[in-house]
């Protein structure tokens, strides 16, 4: 789920890092509709629509769910989808899933990677999609839910959106803006306040602190989301990945990795107890602190 920000809310400057946290990301998806498959999932072979087997509503959360949509759309499992929804929003679909066999999505380009949001309507899913040429956008879309016999369907879906991704020379380019300078530069975001004088843009995903010399530019950009693309690698992916895109760390210490870039560091913090070593949290800093 990406954006999980509640535990994040005791979350500082890197030199107040203590323990590596879990972290769980995820948000919204493009539906583009292929080929293959016969029948219609837990239908008859008519295609009417029967009844779908379902766990009850305390046993699914709307981001549990908008979860294994995600996975779905990503695996191009339009049953699995079809599954998921309402009787009425099956109907409303059925023709054209099952006309193009139940398989959704494209073979180029792909799903990547995705993260979910939990939203006051419902959720939102992100879906990256890539290319043999690289990247090929993020898309997002909202789910709405209904209960029905005791568990939650996906009864909408909006029209998919190109999702509003910032980028990784954007973010370096924040490094020693002065605060109107930074709030200007983020659009129609109003931060909110956050430890230690920072300021947190929640919609972009990255928190904000200033020097501690005279606190007016910004000197670190916390990075909280895995929808940010860095050069190839993302918040979520292990060490090594980064390593292989940054080259080795000049210090790698308690979990905090310390990568020169540019003109400025990563702070890379890394799950130290894992098997899979994943980065939980990225610092693009001023100085190495």
């Amino acid at each position: 789920m990406a954006f999980e920000f509640e535990q994040f809310k005791h979350w500082k400057r890197p030199h107040y890092w203590g323990r590596v946290l879990p972290l769980a990301l995820a948000v919204g998806t493009m539906i583009t509709l292929s080929a293959c498959g016969t029948k219609p999932p837990n239908g008859s072979a008519d295609g009417s629509v029967q009844p779908t087997v379902s766990q009850p509503a305390s046993q699914s959360s709307t981001i549990e769910i908008a979860n294994t949509w995600a996975e779905a759309v990503k695996n191009r499992d339009g049953k699995a989808q079809y599954d998921l929804m309402t009787s009425a929003l099956q109907k409303s679909v059925h023709d054209q899933f099952s006309g193009l066999n139940w398989v959704t999505g494209t073979s180029s380009p792909w799903v990547e990677r995705y993260s979910t949001q939990e939203t006051d309507a419902g959720a939102r899913v992100t879906l990256e999609y890539a290319s043999s040429a690289g990247s090929a956008g993020s898309y997002q879309q909202d789910l709405t839910f209904e209960e029905v016999d005791g568990a939650l369907k996906i009864s909408g879906l909006s029209d998919p959106v190109e999702a509003d991704t910032l980028s990784f020379e954007t973010l370096s380019g924040l490094l020693g803006m002065k605060r109107d300078e930074l709030i200007a530069a983020m659009g129609d975001e109003t931060p909110v306040d956050v430890d230690e004088g920072g300021l947190g843009f929640e919609k972009a995903g990255i928190r904000v602190w200033f020097d501690n010399a005279t606190y007016t530019k910004v000197a670190q950009v916390f990075i909280m989301t895995d929808a940010i693309d860095l050069n190839g690698v993302h918040m979520g992916d292990s060490l090594d990945s980064f390593k292989k895109v940054f080259g080795d760390p000049i210090s790698d210490s308690n979990g905090d990795a310390r990568f020169p870039y540019k003109d400025f560091f990563l702070s890379v913090i890394h799950d130290v107890g894992s098997k899979s070593d994943k980065t939980v949290g990225i610092y693009l800093l001023q100085e190495n602190l």
